[in-house]
């Protein structure tokens, strides 16, 4: 999981798979019948496993496949809940409600009281539209409506909803 590899960490990384696999399938012809397949052939991970140096080779550090954030593997936790089922163009329409969501998702609510704190987020003669609610901003932004968005000062964006919400 380094940032950079060499061909030393490639064959490291090769030499330690198969050390694995080897002493798993010792471990494991213990544990199962004689006529059993062995338990590394039929787990899709242990083979997978074996893909890996080839994957450094041609791509680089393993890092950049499961890093957080949304990018590489950790992708999947986004888009598992957006996909119902195939359809025409299925990954047309599930990228697209991603980026969609994750646009939308940047917006975070804080509270606009009266309580001096966020008052001076929005200064006197400044006009702006407000929402009645989440969902209004959400069918502004999905239907690719003009928005009415505040600029603040401190380089954030603002989206105003109902009298006492703010988005930020």
């Amino acid at each position: 999981m380094t940032r950079n590899i060499s061909a030393l960490d490639f064959l490291n990384v090769e030499r330690g798979i198969k050390n694995f696999l080897t002493y798993f399938e010792c471990f494991d012809k213990t544990m199962r019948e004689e006529i059993a397949t062995p338990t590394w052939i039929t787990s899709y991970n242990f083979v997978c496993l074996l893909n890996l140096p080839t994957m450094l080779a041609t791509f680089g550090p393993l890092r950049n496949y499961w890093e957080g954030g949304g990018m590489g593997e950790k992708i999947i936790q986004h888009i598992k809940p957006l996909w119902n089922r195939f359809r025409k163009h299925w990954q047309l329409h599930l990228v697209e409600k991603l980026l969609k969501k994750m646009a939308i998702d940047r917006i975070q609510l804080h509270s606009m009281g009266h309580s001096g704190k966020n008052d001076n987020y929005i200064k006197e003669g400044k006009q702006f539209h407000s929402y009645n609610t989440k969902d209004e901003v959400y069918i502004q932004f999905n239907t690719r409506q003009p928005m009415s968005i505040i600029h603040l000062e401190n380089g954030y964006y603002l989206i105003a909803i109902t009298k006492n919400t703010m988005c930020t």
